[in-house]
């Protein structure tokens, strides 16, 4: 199989098994969404030329969710097949949380293990804890799948600065290409501001 001609810039990988052609394009396109390749099949006797157009469709913007409890507005973020918050919880469950950098509105609220479960039994399956209706604690899995995702769309950039606001992180902001927006935040007074930032799990092992 050989490319001979490609519209954009972008990174194609062509494979041939069989009497089956399978493209693969990692896309890069700047507010155009419309590509077009030529490629060439050969058997070393015939061959025969196709060009193959691709239209790019953006998913349309997901609605900020509203929590119902205290009137609290998340942007949210489609990553693969879920829909993740992109801003902290912030929601007084009145069993200890308190508020990230005495700025509750900006980042959050920060949980332990029992305010975070909200009085429920632990399930390894997955928690609602102080999430809304309709929402949960993630697990490892879903964590994993972010990873997976990300590295499926064949970027170069770092999945860390994917993840990262592009703001507020000093000399190592990140890109948000994911639009998750992690907000640097001082977890406790083991990590310096600057430093770092973390997220639940309901997975024991992953913290």
């Amino acid at each position: 199989v050989t490319l001979l001609e490609a519209s954009q810039d972008s990174v194609f990988i062509l494979t041939f098994d069989k009497d089956k052609l399978y493209q693969r394009k990692y896309l890069n396109y700047d507010n155009q969404n419309h590509y077009e390749l030529k490629v060439q099949v050969s058997d070393g006797i015939d061959s025969v030329v196709a060009t193959i157009s691709i239209e790019v469709l953006e998913a349309p913007a997901l609605d900020p969710f509203v929590d119902p409890r205290n009137g609290e507005e998340y942007p949210l973020v489609a990553i693969g097949d879920k829909v993740w918050f992109a801003k902290n919880l912030n929601y007084d469950e009145g069993l200890g949380s308190k508020c990230i950098a005495q700025d509750c509105s900006t980042f959050g609220r920060e949980y332990s293990i029992e305010s975070a479960l909200a009085g429920e039994f632990y399930d390894r399956f997955g928690n609602q804890g102080v999430c809304p209706d309709g929402f949960v604690i993630p697990i490892r899995p879903d964590f994993e799948d972010i990873r997976v995702y990300f590295e499926d769309q064949g970027t170069s950039s770092s999945l860390s600065y994917a993840l990262k606001s592009t703001t507020g992180w000093g000399d190592k902001n990140g890109t948000n290409e994911l639009g998750w927006n992690a907000l640097n935040v001082k977890v406790d007074n083991n990590l310096n501001w600057n430093a770092a930032t973390r997220f639940w799990s309901n997975s024991p092992e992953y913290g």
